[in-house]
């Protein structure tokens, strides 16, 4: 029976999977996200892992950031690599009707995004969460040591033609504009902490 990994190297292996799962164009990512369990443990990343340490791993993952079925993982969002058959559900007006739709960040960056807009910075989606930290527990979508808290309408959005779909695992996605962009117009109000 092995023993479960200490929380630093579950840590570890959690950013290992999250930068292979979500950035590595060379381990044969499915156009799903997928990849066979035993094709990553195979990689020199993953030497001296085990299938049951990656389990633990993704079963501990607060966040849900992995997906394990049938012997393969995934990354459930975040990915810098094209992954057309992800499965996103796409929003409609209707579904964030009663929905706050936030982005997080920090103080030193708000005022380039109160100019600039949101930014999908190399990744495929801008990531937004329902909720803040203080009210209850965030999934993901969102750091828990952000200061700034975007409220963005979205139905507006919507309106005007972006595109907003709910991961896996529940993050808000909008891959913006043909820039990677949600233009300030759609920055509803701010929540700046102290």
């Amino acid at each position: 029976m092995s023993t479960p990994l200490s929380t630093s190297l579950s840590i570890r292996l959690s950013k290992k999977l999250s930068h292979t799962l979500r950035h590595d164009d060379k381990i044969g990512i499915q156009p799903d996200g997928f990849i066979p369990l035993a094709t990553l443990l195979n990689h020199p990343r993953f030497k001296g892992y085990s299938e049951k340490d990656v389990q633990d791993c993704v079963d501990i993952n607060t966040k849900q950031r992995f997906t394990i079925e049938n012997g393969m993982i995934r990354a459930n969002q975040g990915h810098s690599l094209s992954v057309p058959d992800l499965e996103l559900v796409i929003l409609t007006e209707a579904d964030l009707v009663d929905t706050s739709v936030i982005h997080g960040t920090y103080k030193n960056i708000w005022k380039q995004i109160e100019k600039q807009g949101l930014s999908r910075m190399g990744r495929n989606h801008i990531h937004f969460t329902t909720q803040l930290p203080s009210e209850g527990q965030v999934i993901s979508g969102m750091r828990q040591s952000c200061n700034v808290f975007i409220y963005v309408d979205a139905i507006r959005a919507i309106q005007d033609g972006y595109t907003f779909y709910k991961s896996a695992n529940g993050v808000i996605l909008c891959p913006g504009n043909e820039k990677g962009i949600l233009p300030p117009k759609y920055i509803k109000s701010i929540i700046i902490c102290p």
